[in-house]
C-alpha cells in the first residue's frame, strides 16, 4: 500500500555516483519509483551535475526536479582526508547540510540524511539510537553536527546512521573492493583486529532506506548489518568467499596503520528499531558477500 501511495511522488538522491547513493538510485528503478541522482565529479548514469555547496544551484535543481523526498549521501567519507582539512569537510558536511535543509523545508521537501556511528567514541559498542554520541575525529563530529542541526528543526527529517558500508561501485573507495583489488594483486594486507563493527551491505541499506521513506519515517534510525565482526575477521570471511587465501589478511592492532584520525574501536550499531519497522532485510556478512560475489560489479 506504501508503494501505491508514492510511486508517482519523485525521489531525489545526492550523491548518486557513490555506493549508497548508487544503490539508492537502483533500488528505486527496480521498484519503478520515480528517481534523480546527481553526482559531483563521477557522472554517473542518468545523473545531473551538483554542487551540494552551491545553494543558488541547489535550489536550481529543486526548482527543476520537484522532487518529494531527497536522500543526502552526498558528504566528505575520507576520514583522515576530513581531519586534515577540517574547512572544506565541513563545508559540504555540515554547511552544505544546513542549506540543503533550508532549501528543502522552503519548499516542503522532505529530507533523509545519511550519517554515521562515528558519532560515537567506541568504547561501549554497538550502540542504539538514544545513546550518547562522543565523536573522537573530525569526521564524526561533522556528522553529529549535521544531525544536530537537521534534528533541532520543527520540520519531519529522517536521519539514517550506518557503518562499514560495503559492495560494488564504481569508484572503488570502499573497505571491501579495496580488500579485493589488494587480494588479486598477491599483496599481504593489514587489517586492524581491535575494530569491531556491524558491516552493512549496500543493497541492503537502500533497500531499508526506501522502505522507512514510504513509510514516512522520521527522527533517527540506525541501519546496519546484524552481525558484530572485527575488520580483520570480515576481511578474511570476504577473502574466503571470493576463493582468496585468508593468510594473505595480517590483523594488527589499530596503532600500527598510523591513521591520522582516531578510529573507535568498538563500534557497530544495534537495530532493533530498525526491524521492528521494515522486518529482517539486513543480510550478516557472509550471506552478503555470496551474493556479491554471484552479482555484477557494476549496475546502472
Amino acid at each position: 500500500m506504501a508503494d501505491q501511495r508514492v510511486r508517482s511522488r519523485h525521489i531525489a538522491v545526492l550523491g548518486s555516483s557513490g555506493l549508497v547513493g548508487g544503490a539508492l538510485v537502483q533500488e528505486c528503478k527496480q521498484r519503478k519509483l520515480r528517481v534523480t541522482g546527481t553526482h559531483y565529479q563521477h557522472p554517473a548514469k542518468g545523473s545531473r551535475a551538483l554542487d551540494l555547496t552551491d545553494p543558488s544551484a541547489v535550489g536550481q535543481f529543486l526548482d527543476t526536479v520537484s522532487p518529494s523526498v531527497v536522500i543526502c549521501t552526498a558528504a566528505e567519507t575520507h576520514v583522515d582526508r576530513a581531519e586534515t582539512e577540517k574547512a572544506r569537510a565541513a563545508g559540504l558536511n555540515v554547511v552544505a547540510v544546513g542549506q540543503l535543509d533550508q532549501a528543502c523545508a522552503s519548499r516542503d521537501i522532505n529530507l533523509v540524511f545519511l550519517s554515521s556511528d562515528y558519532v560515537f567514541d567506541g568504547t561501549s559498542g554497538p550502540y542504539e539510537e538514544d545513546d550518547q554520541p562522543n565523536p573522537i575525529n573530525v569526521y564524526g563530529r561533522q556528522k553529529l553536527q549535521a544531525e544536530q542541526q537537521l534534528l533541532a528543526t520543527s520540520r519531519s527529517t529522517l536521519v539514517l546512521r550506518t557503518t562499514v558500508v560495503f559492495g560494488w561501485e564504481r569508484q572503488g573507495k570502499n573497505f571491501v573492493v579495496r580488500l579485493l583489488e589488494s587480494l588479486a594483486d598477491g599483496k599481504t594486507v593489514d587489517v586492524p583486529a581491535d575494530q569491531v563493527g556491524t558491516p552493512t551491505y549496500a543493497p541492503d541499506l537502500a533497500r531499508a532506506t526506501i522502505e522507512l521513506v514510504l513509510q514516512g519515517a522520521t527522527g533517527i534510525v540506525n541501519v546496519a548489518g546484524p552481525t558484530m565482526m572485527s575488520r580483520s575477521e570480515f576481511a578474511k570471511t570476504a577473502a574466503k568467499v571470493f576463493g582468496f587465501n585468508p593468510g594473505q589478511i595480517n590483523p594488527i592492532l589499530t596503532r600500527g596503520l598510523q591513521q591520522v584520525a582516531d578510529r573507535p574501536l568498538q563500534a557497530g550499531l544495534v537495530t532493533i528499531r530498525l526491524r521492528k519497522m521494515v522486518g529482517d532485510l539486513m543480510r550478516d556478512p557472509l550471506d552478503a558477500l555470496g551474493n556479491m560475489a554471484e552479482s555484477e560489479k557494476y549496475i546502472g
